[in-house]
């Protein structure tokens, strides 16, 4: 789960300079994910909602004509980890799912994306989960 630091840093609306937009996206993976600190698919989804938070702030979604490609990768890649993770060491919990979702759904740039985004939220089991928990 993240912490209130994180949390706080994800709440700043201030943009980056170009030159560290640049380097941000040097540093995204193959796979659209950025590594995280430790390794685990947890870290990487955490790296990723920094990175596209940090997006957010700088106006960049992905129908920006120089990182929009990139952007667009990223949100696919966070659907893809969103809909395989199934709890477990190095697996993102509930609440990182939710938080790197709404924050692909904030730099999805065009309705179709955007509706993607939140279909994969719908699609991912976080909801039948909550409603199980609820029921108990």
């Amino acid at each position: 789960m993240l912490k209130a630091k994180q949390l706080d840093c994800l709440a700043c609306l201030r943009p980056l300079p170009a030159e560290v937009i640049a380097q941000l996206f040097a540093r995204q993976l193959a796979s659209g994910l950025w590594e995280g600190d430790d390794g685990t698919a947890r870290g990487r989804l955490v790296a990723t909602t920094r990175a596209l938070a940090d997006c957010t702030d700088s106006r960049i979604d992905s129908a920006h004509p120089v990182y929009g490609a990139q952007v667009q990768k990223a949100i696919h890649a966070v659907c893809v980890l969103a809909r395989g993770s199934e709890g477990g060491p190095g697996m993102p919990d509930e609440a990182d799912v939710s938080l790197a979702m709404v924050t692909a759904v904030r730099v999805a740039g065009d309705e179709r994306l955007r509706a993607a985004a939140m279909s994969t939220l719908q699609k991912s089991g976080l909801s039948r989960r909550r409603k199980r928990y609820e029921l108990s």
